[in-house]
């Protein structure tokens, strides 16, 4: 087994990645969402992403892996820092460096692998978003373009100021953070996202329950709305809270009908559930789904503009006087 060397600019390195503040943190849905994409894109079980520390590589977030973290020695992501480049290893019984290596003979027995960079803004590789199998496997051109587009989404999260990024109520994506990760996703090269659908969630009546019940209410449900969602829908699903009381989700790899579907099961599901835990009545809110078209949406907001006119016409006392430029007003 050959172990991973330190890079030369380890001390800036480290100091670079203790600066994050990331290291054993919980998990976070807004990495959550990048490696159960990664995982479901590229068609591998485990998607990591890996932030190596001075002895170990910790797992930040992981898909289909149970362990947090593993020694630096062992790692394949400690050679992607070592080299700032990515790694990919299509057989490792057929790579001297890892044949005997305990990730590949024990345990976790991996046979394939490919890490991506993280870069800091300085330029130190912190850690890498990596894909894993346990068969021997290859990346084509636009696996590996989309592995780097991804992993380009990490590194911005990784600097990311949650306020920003984050609506504070449901702690789901603000709509800075969903336009901008959905903008992204749609750009990522690789024809397993589509067909892509935009769908709009807005909650009914939820002015009325501010100015009469008060906004702590209001929270309540939005955030028991917000939870609804992420529950019902997949986990690779686009989730934010894009408006007062608008909530989009990108629904990848699906046609526009199933997303309906969906939809409309969501919506039963929300009126039999009855009291949800904090005593409140069932949400009803009205929705409009639209296809996504690489040649008609040129970004993510625009696919939500096309949303927002075709609730216009669906729902004209929901959307009129609400809406400027698919903004509520």
């Amino acid at each position: 087994m050959l172990a991973p060397k330190y890079p030369e600019n380890e001390a800036e390195r480290l100091e670079e990645l203790l600066a994050l503040e990331v290291l054993d943190t919980p998990n976070e849905d807004r990495f959550d969402r990048i490696t159960r994409l990664a995982s479901r894109l590229l068609h591998k079980p485990i998607a990591l992403v890996s932030l190596v520390d001075a002895d170990r590589q910790w797992f930040k977030s992981r898909t289909g892996l149970s362990a947090t973290e593993t020694s630096r020695e062992i790692s394949f992501c400690g050679h992607v820092v070592q080299n700032a480049e990515p790694l990919i290893v299509e057989d490792t019984l057929l790579d001297p460096r890892f044949a005997d290596n305990p990730l590949v003979v024990s345990g976790l027995e991996m046979r394939f692998y490919a890490g991506f960079p993280l870069f800091s803004k300085q330029g130190c590789v912190l850690g890498t978003l990596c894909v894993i199998d346990q068969k021997p496997s290859a990346l084509s051109t636009s696996d590996r373009r989309a592995l780097t587009e991804l992993a380009r989404l990490v590194e911005r999260e990784l600097y990311c100021q949650m306020p920003n990024y984050t609506d504070p109520v449901t702690t789901l994506a603000s709509r800075s953070g969903f336009y901008g990760l959905a903008g992204k996703v749609l750009q990522t090269p690789c024809s397993s996202l589509l067909p892509a659908t935009m769908v709009s969630l807005d909650i009914k009546g939820f002015r009325d329950i501010n100015v009469m019940q008060g906004r702590a209410q209001g929270d309540k449900i939005l955030h028991s709305f917000g939870d609804a969602i992420s529950h019902f829908f997949r986990g690779t699903d686009l989730i934010g809270r894009i408006g007062a009381d608008e909530f989009g989700l990108l629904m990848l790899g699906c046609s526009r009908t199933w997303a309906k579907r969906r939809v409309h099961a969501f919506e039963e599901h929300m009126v039999s559930r009855g009291l949800d835990g904090n005593g409140l009545c069932p949400i009803h809110f009205s929705h409009t789904v639209v296809a996504y078209s690489p040649e008609t949406h040129k970004s993510a907001e625009h696919l939500m503009m096309e949303v927002n006119r075709q609730m216009y016409w669906q729902h004209p006392s929901t959307a009129l006087g609400q809406r400027k430029n698919g903004r509520r007003v």
